[in-house]
């Protein structure tokens, strides 16, 4: 079961380092913002 989950991820990071797109980015800018947000409570 994790070994199948982690190839996924795998193929998932393959396909990130091609093109990433702006959807993504903001994905990860608001978690991080969140993230920053969460922290500081």
């Amino acid at each position: 079961m994790r070994r199948i989950k982690k190839e996924k991820y795998r193929h998932r990071g393959l396909l990130k380092q091609k093109r990433i797109t702006k959807a993504e980015c903001k994905g990860k800018e608001r978690k991080r913002k969140y993230k920053k947000w969460e922290m500081q409570k």
